[in-house]
């Protein structure tokens, strides 16, 4: 097994677990605003989402803090290649992999709502329900597996630690769920886009210039959570030894979370400003575009949560 250094080891996991820590106070507070102010015309059900999102968030924290608190405080001093694997280090990919894709079948669901519901669109959600199921199914099971390999690990009777946590078995699926991760963030980005450039009005520039920016939102969210799984890949690809990529991971269902709180506690805004572009229209333009209106509410409503 290479040597190991500790910046790249603890060091990686420290950080990552202080930036997901920073990420879930944060994400405490947008839920709080969310479900006290910005809930109010949405169902019961969706609350009850936005809540399990939540918990899920606090029990991968959780499981974050427990495997430092191992390697920081209790193995303290001990050096790397003779602490026991901890359990709860593989064990939190679970929770991100639940949250990530419950996000992702929400966001499909907003496509084919979006698209009213035309039967041309179930292909293209078929795909990205393929690769979000793929990738949640992979991180299920690269989990399971080094998790498994954890528990089972007896320090008494081996001197090192076998290498990667046998994680280097589980390479082959981690590459690949985290590219197909990374392939349906960004096939849902770009449907997004599509869809909501197809709703310019054309009869207020006020108006499509919120298109636009609603455009420009799911565009640099897509590419967020894109980019962090990206980096998850590649630093996972050129340190497979190190906790780089797991680091990063900590961070990622964070991202995810955040950025939908984010975006649907924008809507009033959003809304304000829909509303104000129809007063200011002349009465023969508005009379066009309320035809439009709901369409645009929609949009309000559904694509800039992404």
């Amino acid at each position: 097994m290479p040597e190991q250094n500790v910046n790249s080891t603890f060091g990686s996991l420290f950080l990552g677990g202080v930036v997901t820590a920073i990420f879930y106070g944060i994400t405490c507070l947008q839920t709080f605003i969310y479900l006290q102010y910005n809930s109010k015309n949405d169902t019961h059900k969706f609350k009850l989402f936005i809540t399990f999102l939540w918990g899920l968030q606090t029990a991968h924290l959780a499981f974050v803090v427990h495997c430092l608190y191992i390697y920081l405080v209790t193995s303290h001093g001990t050096p790397f290649f003779t602490v026991k694997p901890m359990w709860s280090l593989s064990a939190q990919v679970f929770f991100p992999c639940v949250g990530i894709f419950l996000v992702q079948i929400f966001f499909m669901l907003r496509i084919w709502h979006l698209c009213k519901q035309q039967k041309k669109v179930l292909f293209l959600i078929a795909i990205i329900f393929i690769f979000a199921l793929y990738s949640m199914v992979i991180g299920f099971v690269y989990a399971a597996k080094v998790t498994m390999f954890t528990l089972s690990y007896d320090i008494s009777k081996e001197a090192i630690i076998p290498e990667s946590y046998e994680t280097d078995k589980a390479a082959p699926l981690l590459y690949s769920g985290l590219a197909t991760l990374a392939a349906a963030d960004i096939s849902i980005a770009a449907s997004l886009c599509i869809l909501l450039f197809r709703n310019k009005t054309g009869f207020n520039s006020q108006t499509d210039s919120l298109v636009t920016l609603l455009i420009t939102s799911v565009t640099s969210t897509g590419l967020l959570t894109s980019l962090v799984a990206g980096a998850c890949f590649i630093t996972y690809l050129i340190w497979p030894h190190n906790f780089v990529f797991m680091g990063i991971f900590f961070v990622l269902g964070t991202a995810y979370y955040n950025s939908l709180l984010a975006s649907l506690n924008a809507r009033p805004a959003l809304r304000e400003k829909l509303n104000a572009d129809l007063l200011i229209l002349s009465p023969e333009i508005s009379e066009r575009f309320v035809a439009h209106r709901d369409t645009s509410s929609e949009v309000v409503d559904t694509v800039e949560t992404r």
